[in-house]
């Protein structure tokens, strides 16, 4: 009895685990590296009177890796973007590849009074239509509530526990001309996925897509990793069985189609840029909060901080994590401070930090010391009063010399 006893307590801790999602704010900085694949390969019947007549297999597989960097925000939602299209690319029928149009190139894509604006860099219009078109198709959410994020923003889940997603969140997974039957979400588990602590689900979906001239069933099934900070998916490979059932008119008659196979697509994404710094300080145990400083100073310096409609966004994007109940994380940002731009937010911190950790007090002078925007009255009033505590100490140390540059 024992033994059951204790299985079942186990069993009740494990399936009442609670998975929460932060509301979803995205922040203007924040760059991301995307790559998209989806596949189908089946073989196809022809039938005529009930007799098969012919049968082809058919492949199709399509890739698309792109970078995208938020420019310009509202009330947390993307507005502005720039995105480059690494590799855009088909595989069709014949098993012959073909680069998309976009393929290679970079475009600003902004809302602008409810319009899609789309140029490339240096603010020419492209020149195909067809680029237009897909870069707005694929940016279509652009501006609006993410009905899919939405789902999880905000919200408390259990291990175990199962949602039926909305017909509008499921078509901003699978698409707008997707038919959706059923999408089902099981929680499974909590963990750290692409730099992102993530809820682990899994989903079963029933739907249906136009096929050429048909109409292809598919049932999905697979993991997805969600980012309990934006509710987006740093991870997920979904397949399932599809099949297609329709007719066709023929010189010789009505000719029946049916196919089976397999369809499939994966999502991986992954931050870039300096939001990457600050998750790897989060979730590197080997990376340092005096290096991501460094590499911030270099990243300040990248021929895309141009493009930022505001020059602090970076600033905010730091005191995003400036209450961090990591030590590292405080320390990190306590040591970048002196390279961001000034903004009113950093003299409290500043001074929180001065009475923080050792390494995050000495994260804090040695900015103050090289930003003289940070050493406001207050904040020298509170760097007096340590360099008299050091000095009592009478011996030289790292915040002494730093608290020495800093009061100069």
């Amino acid at each position: 009895m024992k033994y059951i006893s204790l299985f079942f307590l186990f069993f009740s801790v494990v399936y009442t685990q609670e998975i929460t999602f932060s509301k979803v704010n995205h922040l203007a900085g924040e760059k991301r590296v995307i790559l998209q694949s989806m596949g189908l390969k089946m073989n196809l019947a022809v039938y005529l009177k009930n007799r098969r007549v012919g049968q082809q297999p058919y492949d199709y597989r399509q890739l698309l890796s792109k970078e995208v960097f938020i420019l310009e925000t509202n009330n947390n939602i993307p507005t502005k973007v720039k995105t480059v299209y690494r590799n855009a690319q088909v595989t069709g029928a014949n098993n012959r590849m073909q680069r998309l149009p976009i393929s290679g190139k970079e475009y600003i894509v902004a809302l602008q009074d409810n319009e899609l604006n789309t140029t490339y860099r240096n603010g020419k219009t492209p020149y195909l239509p067809q680029e237009i078109q897909i870069v707005k198709e694929d940016h279509r959410n652009l501006g609006k509530i993410n009905k899919f994020s939405e789902t999880f923003s905000a919200k408390t889940f259990k291990v175990g526990q199962k949602i039926e997603m909305s017909l509008d969140a499921a078509k901003e997974l699978f698409g707008k001309e997707a038919d959706i039957k059923t999408v089902v979400c099981s929680f499974k588990e909590q963990k750290t996925v692409n730099l992102q602590e993530c809820a682990v689900v899994n989903i079963t979906a029933k739907l249906s897509m136009p096929f050429d001239r048909f109409t292809a069933e598919i049932s999905y099934s697979g993991d997805m990793a969600l980012s309990l900070q934006t509710a987006e998916i740093m991870e997920t490979k979904l397949m399932g069985p599809l099949s297609i059932r329709g007719e066709t008119q023929t010189p010789q008659g009505t000719a029946r189609i049916e196919g089976t196979g397999t369809a499939g697509f994966s999502i991986d994404t992954k931050f870039d840029g300096v939001n990457a710094l600050i998750y790897r300080v989060y979730h590197q145990q080997h990376y340092k909060a005096r290096t991501a400083s460094t590499n911030l100073s270099r990243f300040l310096r990248h021929r895309d901080n141009v493009l930022l409609t505001n020059e602090d966004s970076y600033s905010k994007m730091f005191m995003y994590h400036a209450q961090s109940p990591q030590a590292k994380v405080r320390e990190a940002v306590a040591l970048s401070l002196g390279y961001l731009p000034y903004i009113s937010e950093f003299e409290s911190i500043v001074l929180q930090y001065l009475q923080d950790e050792d390494n995050i007090i000495l994260g804090a002078v040695e900015s103050c010391a090289r930003n003289k925007e940070l050493r406001t009255e207050q904040v020298k009033k509170v760097l007096s009063e340590i360099y008299e505590k050091e000095q009592k100490k009478l011996k030289s140390s790292n915040l002494l010399k730093a608290l020495k540059k800093a009061l100069r």
